[in-house]
């Protein structure tokens, strides 16, 4: 009994090892049609006889293993506001030393120094007026202006008393030939009174500097107008003089003021960017644009320490002398101004993106580029300082808008 059991194990085994051969070698010889809607199969190589495409081994199709990772691609599934792939140019920033030049623009004012005011020493009428309108060009020692004055005549009439009655009396006669000099009357004037030994009611009033006359008071409403583009336009509505023939002035009253053009300083207007690469002392370079071909070096004298209205800008001086150029008050000019080098961290400025409330750059990763926040500080020309976020080894995409989305949305992690 036990080798009749014997016996049907061993059959069974080898039955079953010729029936694994014999599956295998028909596995091996199946052959089916490339269309898979034809559902045609055979043990021979042939035709199909629905479509007539030559049948193929079904182990070439199906002894297929995968030899990557899907894991590798895992970067293709994620958001394109989030991550890029693409050749773009790269670059890393460049730590350098650069001279950075500062542009501005500037009106050409009078220089408030060398402002000049013509008064009178006596109280009375203006007889004669030598000076016609504003803006006139008057000279030191130019007559403007006579005045007949009671005051003057009463004096000059008691010098001629003393001389008449007491002529030995030095004392009293020098004591009135000085209160003559205090009212204005020059020497010559005086003597011509003590040889003719008659009084000249008229006092004559000269001009004291070289300029431009304008109305007394104009000094103050320039100084009040505190907008760039309109200092030299004040009181510029009106070119008649408000002083005329036949008024009366008071003792010590400002009757003109004198401005002189050819002291003046430039006014810049500076951008609150900028305002931290300015410095007294640093040089500037002006060009007017009346006359471009001249060139004007100067320094900065002066930083105003306040805004003036309706700009936010602040105002820079640089004062020159317009004695050779007598460019007018006004005038636009474009400076250069030298700031002092500056060393860091520089990329090119299409690198960076500006987002508004924040600024990024896209930074390399192993199979793309991502968005990075940074921070920037001076651009100059077409290079942008990073003061933060990055590290000197990170490349970067040279120009950041080509990987922009259409709808330019674009998310950070950091």
């Amino acid at each position: 009994m036990k080798s009749l059991n014997l016996i049907f194990v061993i059959l069974t085994v080898l039955l079953g090892c010729n029936t694994k051969k014999s599956s295998h070698k028909t596995q091996e010889a199946a052959y089916t049609c490339p269309m898979p809607s034809d559902s045609v199969f055979s043990d021979k190589p042939g035709k199909c006889p629905k479509c007539g495409m030559e049948l193929v081994k079904i182990t070439e199709h199906s002894n297929h293993t995968p030899t990557e990772n899907l894991d590798d691609y895992d970067f293709l599934l994620k958001p394109t506001d989030e991550f890029a792939i693409s050749t773009i140019p790269l670059s890393t920033m460049q730590d350098s030393t650069i001279n950075v030049l500062v542009k501005a623009l500037g009106v050409v004012s009078y220089d408030k120094n060398y402002v000049g005011s013509i008064s009178s020493k006596v109280a009375g009428r203006i007889e004669k007026l030598f000076v016609k309108y504003k803006y006139q060009k008057v000279y030191r020692g130019q007559k403007i202006m006579e005045i007949y004055s009671p005051e003057l005549l009463t004096e000059q009439q008691n010098l001629i008393f003393l001389f008449k009655n007491d002529n030995t009396n030095t004392t009293l006669i020098e004591a009135s030939k000085q209160r003559l000099r205090l009212l204005g009357v020059a020497d010559n004037e005086i003597q011509n009174v003590i040889t003719t030994l008659k009084p000249n009611p008229y006092i004559s009033v000269y001009a004291n500097y070289t300029g431009h006359l304008h109305d007394a008071g104009e000094e103050r409403e320039m100084q009040n107008n505190n907008t760039t583009m309109n200092v030299a336009n004040a009181g510029m509505n009106n070119v008649e003089l408000k002083i005329k023939e036949g008024m009366y002035v008071q003792k010590g009253q400002s009757v003109f003021t004198i401005f002189n053009q050819d002291k003046v300083y430039a006014l810049l207007s500076i951008f609150n960017d900028d305002l931290h690469l300015i410095k007294k002392g640093i040089a500037v370079e002006l060009t007017p644009e009346s006359v471009s071909d001249n060139k004007i070096y100067g320094a900065i004298d002066f930083i105003e320490p306040f805004y003036r209205n309706e700009s936010k800008n602040t105002i820079v001086r640089v004062y020159f002398n317009n004695n050779k150029l007598q460019l007018p008050i006004g005038s636009q000019v474009k400076a250069t101004i030298m700031a002092k080098p500056q060393r860091s961290n520089w990329v090119a400025a299409t690198s960076v993106l500006n987002l508004g409330l924040e600024k990024v750059v896209f930074k390399k990763y192993q199979n793309g580029l991502a968005p990075v926040k940074v921070k920037t500080g001076i651009k100059y020309n077409n290079l942008i300082e990073i003061t933060e976020g990055l590290n000197p080894t990170d490349s970067i995409a040279i120009n950041a808008q080509f990987l922009m989305d259409s709808e330019s949305f674009i998310k950070t992690k950091n």
